[in-house]
């Protein structure tokens, strides 16, 4: 049974409909890139997904539950996201921010265990911020208040993890770091949904991609039948160079002609 499926998923902010009919499954093991362009529905699928907006119609499954029926402290417990903007208004140490992550698994006024603090110290370390641990957030870098964000997301520990452009403000040690970090998490029976905007990141680091153009899927599958030269034209409106297997890369190369693009005829 996969882990997450979504079936005829549609969306709607007053009468625009801003993702429609989006069927998928992800399945345990798998590192999934979201990719499109802006406005594409990319952020508003990855909130309904952890149910924090309710679709118009279609449902969201985990392990073929539909999460609307489960209690919000268990699909806390469940899926950890990542979103595309944390806001933060307490001036919080980095490492009391990263203990937010282990919420889920307290109850009220319940001191963090041995093994809250363990998964506490595996995230700062994972993310490579423990000498930021004592820091506040108001003395960080935009960089790394994400990878402080994103330790808390691991903090909880969850089966799911989603990702809103977890790699944003990040310099490129650190964007190569954080994808190995979630193709290593998604190895074991975890899976990871991620919002991309580089295409060799997506491109190199993802088992699958999802491909939204407009609130729709435009195509899926390995990143090699996504990123093909006919769905960057159509999606992005460009033309790319590719790196020759077994490198993967994909270089932006130049926009095309409005009058160039091609039709959609479907």
């Amino acid at each position: 049974m996969p882990l997450l499926t979504t079936t005829d998923l549609t969306i709607s902010f007053g009468p625009h409909w801003v993702v429609q009919d989006v069927s998928c499954a992800i399945e345990r093991g798998e590192l999934v890139g979201l990719v499109g362009p802006n406005g594409a529905g990319k952020t508003s699928l990855l909130r309904a997904l952890v149910g924090l907006i309710d679709p118009d119609r279609g449902v969201v499954r985990l392990d073929g539950r539909a999460i609307s029926e489960m209690p919000p402290r268990q699909r806390a417990r469940q899926i950890a996201y990542l979103p595309q903007s944390p806001t933060v208004h307490w001036p919080l140490a980095v490492r009391r921010l990263v203990a937010l992550g282990r919420l889920p698994h307290l109850d009220p006024w319940q001191a963090p265990s041995g093994e809250d603090e363990a998964a506490i110290d595996e995230a700062l370390a994972a993310t490579d911020i423990v000498d930021l641990q004592s820091r506040t957030l108001g003395t960080l870098s935009g960089g790394e208040r994400r990878l402080a964000t994103l330790a808390r997301a691991l903090a909880v520990g969850a089966d799911l993890l989603l990702a809103d452009e977890p790699v944003a403000a990040l310099d490129p040690g650190h964007q190569l770091q954080v994808m190995e970090l979630l193709a290593r998490l998604t190895r074991s029976s975890r899976a990871a949904i991620v919002v991309l905007h580089d295409l060799t990141l997506a491109a190199r680091f993802c088992d699958r991609l999802i491909l939204l153009h407009r609130g729709e899927i435009r195509a899926e599958g390995r990143p090699d039948q996504v990123l093909n030269d006919a769905n960057l034209a159509e999606v992005y409106g460009i033309r790319a160079r590719f790196g020759e297997p077994p490198e993967r890369y994909i270089v932006p190369w130049e926009r095309i002609a409005p009058n160039e693009l091609p039709r959609n005829t479907s």
